[in-house]
């Protein structure tokens, strides 16, 4: 890994912060205004007038409706004039100075401010807009120069403006002058002395809450564990939300909470969230992969849909609003039956969402949304019952200023009933919806259109969830139709995606015959989600009776402190692996990717937990170019059969093999997916 930097040690809201500035180069000039006050003089809907585009094209930048009351002088009215740290270059008549203070008004004016009693200070036009709390905002500043002369350009649209000079916070002469603008005079740029009487109009630019921070300033919020990023308006993810999971520090390298630095091996930068280090996303992330992110026309990453298949985005809230669902009369939408998962209908929003919509504009919440043009796309829909679920974790991170009422779904649970959820209570489900009253609605939409990658070279899904089972039941593949059977009796328990099976050591397994993917092959992927139940318990996935042939492919958690990945060798019972320390009983998603046309164990045998490279992984033997193709082996979630017999104590979900290896960006989307 590269060089690592400690970004803080909480900057969340509940504790102190520190703001790191991010330089703008690179960020995309500004063509017009914000959403509801899109142009130069509009009232914005907190009171404030949009003044412009900053002088250098990449903020937006607001005013007063009216004056400051009165006049004011630059400094404290004396001719003892002093120079300040400002340049003095910025008068040059009709043109603005050279000097970077002709354009840095909030630094000026923070400068200004913070002048030590005596000299010339207080500086009365510069203290003025620092110590104004207006329109629920105390970040104001007195314009520089060349920000003024936009409040020049842009009067008669703002309006309230005098004919009248106009003092900047730029400086104009080492001691005596101050840059001034003239707005009865062709807007012209000239200096009067420090202790002249002018006009002052305030103005402050687009920035995050709680905590302040500017467009381009980057923060780790301890609070919700994440590296956060101020886009001018909102704090956006740069990772999981909330993610849950392990804390006391990152391994492979050491970190602790608010440390990023560059993963040198997959080349990516990561953040430690206190417990594992996260992949930050980047702009190629079709918006971002963490849900909670906005996305650059202002709709809300949500997560994968329910299936994992496809993306899901909400509108954000200026399109969020309350109506009756429709008549209480049937719809012909196959009704939503069952919890937690349900029946099909209860996850397909955009299939529900067309059938009601056709009978016509009585159905009133679904064709609000139907009918909804909004964040640059026309396929929105009204999002069924547990596609609603998906936004609680951003409820509870407090993205996207969601209700904690209860939302409509375009699930229907009865004739005149539809599915209501509450965002506040967890994802609570309430039948009874009576569908004339009136309730929150929120639309989402797809990428029905892309690929997903996730299921490219799925060879075989198993997802485990099947209620209770028991001896000579069967455990199904949800793609390759390789079907498992059951030995003992297995506890069904809520898991990281749906539920998973519970072993207690009590000599329940799941057998399933040979799988060809892993044997003779190059390439391959082998993933789980697994969760022992103490830490020295041991929990086993993949192809683990050597009593009966060669070893394989496996995924285990031992006794000895120690996760394993392995891959199979020409040796009787044979295997090459990569281990590395776990010994806690929290959820990991256990990926192992091998790729035998690469050099070097690190390269043929990657091993992943939780998304991310273990990059200390320590290797037993040489990985081999081509996995073992000998005598069949078959592959058990549960046990191992060698000279002697071990049991797993532990919950184990949503298995999967790929006839490919999955890039770091997939692992890390596989993680995701599936409740990372």
């Amino acid at each position: 890994s590269g060089a690592e930097e400690d970004w803080s040690t909480n900057k969340g809201t509940g504790g102190g912060y520190t703001v790191v500035d991010a330089p703008l180069i690179g960020v995309p000039l500004l063509n017009g205004g914000p959403a509801g006050c899109a142009t130069a003089g509009a009232l914005c809907a907190d009171g404030t007038r949009y003044a412009g585009v900053t002088p250098d094209g990449k903020l937006h930048m607001f005013t007063t409706p009216a004056d400051a009351p009165g006049t004011y002088t630059w400094n404290d009215g004396s001719t003892n004039y002093f120079d300040t740290a400002i340049e003095p270059d910025c008068f040059n008549d009709n043109l603005p100075g050279p000097d970077i203070t002709c354009a840095t008004g909030q630094n000026n004016t923070a400068l200004l401010a913070g002048a030590p009693a005596g000299a010339d200070a207080p500086y009365a036009a510069a203290e003025y807009c620092d110590g104004l709390s207006a329109h629920g905002y105390t970040d104001w500043y007195l314009p520089s120069q060349i920000e003024t002369n936009v409040l020049y350009t842009n009067r008669t649209a703002i309006g309230g403006f005098a004919a009248v000079d106009y003092w900047t916070s730029s400086e104009a002469h080492i001691d005596t002058d101050a840059a001034m603008v003239s707005f009865g005079a062709s807007g012209t740029n000239y200096r009067e002395p420090k202790d002249q009487l002018n006009n002052v109009r305030c103005v402050r630019k687009s920035s995050c809450a709680d905590p302040y921070g500017m467009a381009g300033d980057i923060v780790y919020n301890a609070d919700s564990r994440v590296l956060q990023w101020c886009d001018g308006y909102k704090w956006l993810a740069a990772g999981p939300v909330a993610p849950g999971g392990p804390t006391g520090g990152c391994d492979y390298p050491d970190g602790t909470a608010g440390i990023i630095n560059f993963n040198s091996t997959t080349r990516i930068m990561q953040y430690c969230d206190g417990g594992a280090w996260q992949r930050v996303v980047t702009a190629s992330d079709a918006c971002v992969q963490a849900p909670g992110g906005m996305c650059q026309n202002g709709m809300i990453y949500a997560g994968r849909s329910p299936d994992g298949n496809q993306r899901m985005y909400i509108t954000d809230d200026t399109f969020e609003t309350n109506l009756a669902w429709g008549p209480d009369s049937t719809t012909g939408v196959p009704l939503c039956v069952g919890q937690p998962t349900g029946t099909p209908s209860c996850s397909t929003g955009y299939a529900n969402s067309q059938m009601i919509a056709a009978l016509g504009p009585t159905q009133t919440a679904v064709t609000y949304c139907t009918d909804l043009v909004a964040h640059g796309y026309d396929d929105w829909y009204l999002p069924a019952r547990n596609e609603l679920v998906l936004l609680v974790p951003l409820y509870d991170a407090g993205i996207g200023n969601l209700s904690s009422n209860w939302y409509a779904s375009s699930s229907e649970s009865s004739t005149n009933h539809s599915w209501l959820v509450n965002l506040s209570m967890g994802g609570a489900f309430h039948e009874p919806g009576f569908k004339p009253n009136v309730d929150p609605i929120r639309c989402a939409r797809l990428d029905r259109g892309a690929t997903n990658e996730l299921d490219v070279g799925l060879v075989h899904h198993w997802k485990l969830d099947e209620a209770n089972v028991g001896g000579g039941d069967t455990i199904f593949d949800a793609v390759g139709g390789v079907n498992g059977t059951v030995s003992g009796t297995l506890d069904s328990v809520a898991a990281q995606d749906g539920n998973g099976v519970l072993f207690n050591a009590n000599n329940e397994y799941i057998t399933f015959p040979t799988i060809d993917a892993l044997r003779g092959k190059t390439q391959f992927t082998l993933s789980a989600w697994m969760k022992r139940t103490a830490s020295n318990s041991l929990l086993l996935v993949g192809e683990l009776n050597t009593s009966t042939g060669h070893g394989g492919a496996y995924l285990d958690f031992w006794n000895d402190s120690n996760v394993y990945w392995a891959v199979p060798n020409s040796a009787v019972g044979g295997y090459d692996e990569a281990s590395a320390a776990s010994n806690d009983t929290n959820w990991h998603l256990i990926t192992l990717v091998y790729d035998g046309t690469q050099t070097g164990n690190s390269n043929r045998l990657r091993v992943y937990r939780n998304g991310v490279l273990v990059g200390g992984a320590f290797y037993t033997g040489t990985v081999p170019a081509v996995s073992y193709s000998g005598a069949a082996v078959p592959f058990i979630i549960g046990r191992w059969t060698g000279g002697t017999t071990y049991h797993s104590r532990g919950t184990v979900d949503d298995v999967r093999i790929y006839n490919r290896p999955l890039s770091a960006e997939e692992v890390m989307a596989l993680y995701l997916a599936t409740g990372g």
